[in-house]
């Protein structure tokens, strides 16, 4: 189960001036998967994040952190329930269908619109903890937007954030050993971020086709070491 946003989705990932989903790098990832016999679903929408609604406001924020607020992680948009009658992810639509992983795309719509730094923080923790209740077995991946290194367009503060985040879930459940960040690392989100009309669109934020294709091998990479992980494997 990806998790994300428009970068999520491929937006501007475009061959022959037509946008073409399938080259986006949860795509690419995707299609890796099948061949190993695990099906993929991606929930993501334009403009979305932790406390974020996308779409123009249409879709819930992935995980608002606030009472009575409605929130994407445990329903399809906003109407129906992902959760079964023990509370659990249901990827299939019955008991005992909880995903294998969860990899949350999520921190770049925040950041580059000034979000809140520590309800980022607590959002994404707090997210971290209710997936683990839901999904007691499955491996979460917290990815680093690829862009966020590249301080013009993402302050220095979020990438900060997000590491602090994650190490907080990390601190606070010691034995929880299902948890992996994915990051490609400073020179790439570098090279991709800085090369406008090569490998990202001109907002410095979304990747183009040939980004993706950079990207999508790193993250494939980090699911492929859990894959092969001793502690647990799929």
């Amino acid at each position: 189960m990806v998790v994300g946003s428009s970068r999520t989705e491929g937006l501007n990932a475009i061959v022959g001036g037509v946008q073409d989903w399938t080259k986006d790098y949860s795509a690419l990832v995707a299609n890796v998967l099948l061949s190993q016999g695990i099906d993929t679903c991606v929930s993501a929408c334009s403009g979305s994040d932790y406390l974020i609604a996308g779409d123009g406001g249409q879709v819930p924020a992935y995980y608002p952190n606030a009472a009575g607020q409605t929130a994407r992680w445990n329903v399809i948009d906003s109407g129906v329930s992902l959760l079964d009658s023990n509370s659990h992810i249901s990827a299939y639509g019955s008991t005992n269908t909880e995903p294998k992983a969860i990899a949350l795309d999520l921190f770049s719509n925040g950041a580059t619109t000034g979000g809140d730094v520590t309800a980022m923080k607590a959002a994404m923790v707090a997210c971290m903890k209710a997936l683990r209740g839901a999904a007691p077995n499955a491996w979460i991946f917290i990815i680093v937007p690829s862009g966020f290194y590249y301080v013009p367009t993402y302050p220095a503060e979020y990438l900060t954030a997000l590491n602090d985040a994650f190490s907080s879930y990390q601190s606070a459940n010691p034995s929880d050993g299902r948890v992996q960040l994915i990051d490609i690392g400073h020179d790439l989100s570098m090279r991709i971020t800085s090369a406008v009309d090569l490998y990202v669109n001109e907002d410095h934020v979304h990747p183009l086709e040939a980004g993706h294709a950079l990207i999508a091998p790193v993250i494939m990479s980090g699911i492929q070491g859990a894959l092969s992980s001793p502690t647990y494997q799929f």
